[in-house]
């Protein structure tokens, strides 16, 4: 995108929630919960599907009922290593 993800996480209201990748199967997500990064496995070359599995795969994350009492960042540390782990 060519955009820093600190201009970005500025421009976002402060209840949104950012998520980045580092191009080698690492992601972090920001938010008011503060920052949850979910390194890969194992090193990984650029993804051939550019991110989308990994969209899908937060999606298919997030709309799961949340256990009772998962606080925002235990569930978005959920989502990612969901991601990673189904890579």
């Amino acid at each position: 995108m060519g955009t820093e993800l600190a201009t970005v996480r500025a421009a976002l209201r402060s209840t949104a929630v950012l998520v980045s990748t580092d191009g080698l199967g690492g992601s972090t997500a920001t938010g008011p919960f503060g920052e949850v990064a979910v390194v890969p496995r194992e090193s990984r070359a650029h993804r051939p599907d550019g991110g989308d599995g990994l969209i899908a795969d937060l999606c298919a994350a997030l709309i799961r009922r949340r256990p009772p009492g998962e606080s925002p960042d235990a569930m978005w540390n959920r989502a990612l290593r969901r991601g990673r782990d189904l890579r």
